[in-house]
């Protein structure tokens, strides 16, 4: 009898406990996720082929080329024997600066500049070519 009345009580215990379910049927707080927007950069690009007329005694031509929205360089004093330079890859839309010096001798390892020019280009189609006329020392 007393184990009947333990196991009567355990149980109407445990039914008060759980009541009508209400417990577990509460709301929880909901977890709160923010989306952000991510905007797809649509850039174009294109790419800059440079050709110069020949410096009479140059053995060498340096070519830079500046981004002149980002401040990068896009072609860092590339030195070539020859009077066209085409870059590699692709550059952004938009504006740069091209110089273009005549060398004789390598210009990182002592050479004397001769002539040079600078243009301003602004890129806006897949491929722009660029022509200097190195004129002034």
């Amino acid at each position: 009898m007393l184990k009947k009345f333990t196991f009567s009580l355990l149980s109407a215990a445990m039914l008060l406990s759980l009541g009508t379910g209400a417990t577990f049927a509460q709301e929880t707080a909901k977890a709160t996720v923010k989306a952000t927007k991510v905007e797809q950069e649509n850039r174009l690009y294109g790419a800059i082929n440079i050709s110069w007329s020949r410096v009479r005694g140059a053995t060498h031509y340096q070519i830079s080329a500046r981004n002149l929205n980002t401040d990068e360089h896009v072609i860092p004093e590339e030195v070539v024997p020859s009077s066209f330079f085409s870059l590699k890859r692709s550059v952004p839309y938009g504006d740069y600066r091209v110089w273009v010096g005549g060398y004789v001798g390598h210009p990182k390892y002592g050479g004397r500049l001769l002539l040079q020019d600078q243009v301003h280009v602004t890129i806006k189609r897949p491929n722009t070519s660029v022509r200097l006329t190195p004129n002034r020392p």
